[in-house]
């Protein structure tokens, strides 16, 4: 096709070699002329010596920087060499357009007959079978296989020695007994363990109850104390009331008193004295008192013995 008219970019191809390419060759992308060559330029003074070739592309078509170049001779009665353009495999990330005084990675390939993937794919094929015959891939296969035929053999021999200690019935009855013995043995751990279990469930279960129980014994004291408390406000009662009861004795054995001493001493007749109200009244007084406090003394036993203080009197 004709190249694009429009504003161009000044770019530069460089290449080991530039067979069959002068000025006006064209470059084309994707089978379409994009642009031509404006020279070429043979560098020797630089190691190694190669080919530059200045260009003119058309800017519109906006070409990726990563575009590659590829001198090729389209055909074989020796026509005029052409620059083919094309991407890298894979090139899908964003890069910036191609832009004047840009330089394009060319290399020579030559006569076209066949597309440039059979190309690529005979120097793949080549590169493979060096890489095959450096890694030695057949005298390591030969060694890896060596070295499993020797490894099969010592499991074979592993094999013979164990069928010759374990082929015997003494030595198969040792084994049967030993497995029976060794079942035994898990079986009595693992009985074990469940008791472990079931100590440390009570040992965790323990803090708790021994709470509980602390609990217990101080309500117990508690009811306790009130309970002594109880009796020995009884206590102070009655023994209050003996002693109000004691000091009426007292006074009623200070009147007999003085009526004995009375006898004693002759003052009065004894008829006098028999027929006094004083005495008869100093008797019955001293009978009620006397029965006053013994109800006291019964009553105060009782009351021990309801705050569960048993006392036995004789």
């Amino acid at each position: 096709g004709a190249v694009f008219a429009g504003e161009k970019i000044l770019v530069t191809f460089k290449s080991d070699r530039a067979d069959g390419l002068s000025e006006g060759s064209a470059i084309r992308y994707l089978g379409q002329t994009v642009g031509t060559v404006k020279s070429v330029q043979l560098i020797l003074d630089r190691q190694p010596n190669h080919v530059v070739i200045e260009a003119e592309i058309d800017k519109a078509i906006q070409l990726r920087s990563d575009v590659r170049g590829n001198i090729r001779i389209p055909g074989v009665l020796g026509s005029a060499s052409i620059i083919e353009l094309d991407l890298p495999a894979g090139a899908t990330a964003a890069v910036p357009f191609l832009k004047s005084g840009d330089q394009i990675p060319t290399a020579f390939v030559g006569l076209s007959i066949f597309p440039a993937e059979y190309g690529d794919l005979a120097g793949e094929i080549r590169g493979a079978v060096k890489e095959f015959r450096e890694a030695n891939v057949v005298g390591d296969f030969r060694t890896a296989l060596n070295n499993f035929n020797a490894q099969v053999t010592k499991a074979g021999n592993v094999m013979e020695s164990i069928n010759s200690v374990l082929g015997t019935p003494e030595a198969q009855t040792d084994l049967k007994t030993a497995i029976a013995k060794a079942r035994e043995a898990i079986e009595h751990a693992n009985a074990v363990t469940a008791n472990f279990e079931k100590i440390s469930n009570d040992l965790k279960t323990m803090p708790a109850k021994l709470d509980a129980t602390v609990t217990d014994v101080q309500a117990g004291v508690t009811d306790a104390r009130a309970t002594i408390k109880l009796a020995q406000d009884k206590i102070v009662m009655v023994s209050d009331q003996l002693n109000r009861n004691l000091d009426k004795i007292a006074a009623v054995l200070d009147d007999a008193r003085s009526i004995s001493d009375k006898i004693n001493t002759g003052d009065g007749t004894l008829a006098r004295l028999l027929n006094d109200p004083k005495l008869y009244d100093t008797i019955v007084t001293m009978t009620q008192v006397i029965n006053e406090t013994v109800k006291d003394v019964q009553r105060l036993v009782r009351g021990i013995e309801q705050e569960g203080f048993p006392i036995n009197l004789k």
